[in-house]
């Protein structure tokens, strides 16, 4: 029997649409279903492996709670913020959404979980952790920007990883140019191997550079060597004496006179950056992330500046083995620098990242909350961290062989708080720092002339920065004692003896410090200020 192709199109569009609705009508079934809960859960994490961890947990966890089905949504990050914010203002959101306090409006649609941070997670029955506090069994105990909001003094999200930049590295191509596959573990070393890559290069007449790197993995990197080069600076600025520092503080500090890009220890910082910049693919603050990535993967350097998130997808990508490790900043004993260098350096503050909040209007908020458990409790992170490759969140949870290479290093100098000599103050003061990169990195770079440029526009940026900020910080410190008072007020005799809920005191005083700096600074500027 001979069927016509317009049969056959017929009959193939025909078991689509059955298809298409039986699995509407399952999905609808699954829904409606009196004896089972559905939770969604939004996530905005491609790379590999992260979806496929997320299917791992979600199959675990209905074994375990067959009464509960959870479906996975997973956005591009490009859009996700967008969606996120309009499914949350539509009321149509995920019952468990990944989310950042970047985002603000952190209150308006997610519910705290304080209440739950000191009970300890049920899912770790059996384990070391079995009646640990559910907060005390991340690494860093829920002390990140996410997991406890300062701000509004409560605990809002669980966290799933932590991350690093490395230098992440050819290992047959290694191999082929040195006669060995371990990394550099000096700043001379690390040096060394790029001349040797670009002297292969040009005897061999190939398209091949030491690294790979472009304007959006830059960044990190910069940040975390230049900071470790003027750690001494940071030191200097430490007036609390608590070893750490804020940007807003060390920006006030820049406005008194305290410090400038023109110290000696600076210089430095900018002598390391332009050396990295050498090194790295040409034009590479034109190249976006992507194509960086795929010139490390066809083969054209032999080594990549990248974030630990971007490990697991390369490892699905590239034909060749890899390896990693962490640039190698000087040390005391450079023959160069090291009289000025205060090291070891630290990769930064412990702090889990990948936070997913409680949505504040889910109707399902008690199977939300244990899907939230279980993820975070040693089965289900180690679930995560073996499918993903990514680093784990909870004490005692393996990472992986391969995920080892990206373990942050805590032992060293740290001193910034919230960000970096080059990520100060606010939107004006980044944008200064990044717009002249090319006075740095570009064909006529040089150190000295990034360096002046950026003190020479400086000032005005973060006077600008910290009016803005300064002016929600006013309205927010006396709005907040305003409803105070009226609460306490309305309270009548029954709440006489309650104590005013005010705002800290370390916070207005930080404010009164920061209004008079930027009032002395305006008042010279001949500019208004808050």
């Amino acid at each position: 029997m001979k069927f016509s192709g317009k049969l056959v199109g017929l009959l193939l569009l025909g078991a689509g649409y059955a298809v298409a609705v039986g699995l509407m009508v399952r999905h609808v079934t699954q829904e409606t279903r009196p004896d089972r809960v559905t939770i969604r859960v939004a996530q905005w994490q491609l790379e590999g492996g992260v979806r496929q961890a997320f299917a791992a947990m979600i199959r675990r966890y209905e074994q375990l709670n067959p009464r509960v089905h959870v479906e996975l949504i997973s956005i591009p990050d490009r859009t996700y913020r967008q969606w996120a914010q309009t499914q949350l203002v539509g009321g149509e959101a995920p019952d468990i959404i990944e989310y950042s306090i970047d985002y603000n409006n952190v209150e308006r649609y997610f519910a705290p979980i304080s209440d739950e941070v000191l009970k300890p997670n049920p899912y770790n029955r059996g384990t070391p952790l079995e009646g640990v506090p559910w907060r005390d069994t991340f690494l860093d105990a829920m002390a990140n920007s996410d997991g406890f909001n300062v701000r509004l003094n409560q605990y809002y999200a669980a966290t799933l990883t932590q991350h690093s930049m490395r230098l992440i590295y050819n290992r047959p191509m290694l191999r082929e140019i040195t006669g060995g596959d371990a990394p550099p573990t000096t700043y001379r070393e690390f040096v060394a191997l790029c001349a040797r890559v670009e002297a292969y290069a040009r005897e061999r007449h190939l398209t091949l550079a030491p690294l790979a790197n472009s304007k959006d993995t830059v960044i990190g990197e910069a940040m975390f060597i230049f900071d470790s080069a003027s750690s001494a600076v940071a030191q200097r600025l430490d007036h609390r004496h608590v070893f750490g520092a804020l940007t807003k503080e060390v920006a006030l500090d820049y406005l008194r006179g305290e410090w400038s890009f023109r110290d000696p220890e600076m210089r430095i910082g900018f002598e390391l950056l332009a050396e990295l910049g050498r090194h790295s693919t040409p034009g590479f603050l034109q190249l976006s992330r992507d194509s960086a990535l795929m010139d490390f993967v066809r083969g054209r350097t032999m080594m990549i500046v990248a974030p630990s998130w971007e490990a697991s997808s390369l490892k699905e990508l590239c034909p060749f083995e890899l390896g990693a490790f962490r640039y190698p900043v000087p040390l005391q004993d450079d023959p160069a620098y090291g009289p000025r260098m205060l090291g070891p350096y630290a990769d930064g503050r412990l702090a889990t990242l990948m936070a997913m909040y409680l949505n504040r209007q889910t109707r399902h908020r008690a199977e939300a909350l244990d899907f939230l458990h279980f993820i975070t409790s040693v089965e289900g992170n180690q679930i995560f961290t073996d499918v993903s490759t990514w680093l784990p969140a909870i004490v005692g949870v393996r990472p992986s062989a391969y995920s080892r290479q990206f373990l942050p290093i805590y032992n060293g100098y740290i001193w910034f708080i919230d960000g970096s000599f080059l990520n100060l103050s606010g939107d004006d003061a980044i944008a200064h720092v990044r717009n002249n990169f090319f006075r740095l990195w570009g064909p006529e770079g040089r150190a000295e002339a990034y360096a002046e440029a950026l003190d020479a526009g400086l000032r005005p940026r973060i006077l600008s920065d910290l009016t803005r900020n300064l002016t929600v910080q006013v309205q927010n410190l006396t709005g907040g004692d305003s409803a105070a008072g009226a609460a306490h007020m309305a309270a009548g005799p029954a709440g006489a003896t309650a104590p005013l809920a005010l705002l800290p005191a370390r916070l207005e005083g930080r404010t009164y410090q920061m209004l008079t700096v930027v009032h002395a600074e305006a008042d010279k500027a001949g500019k208004a200020a808050p």
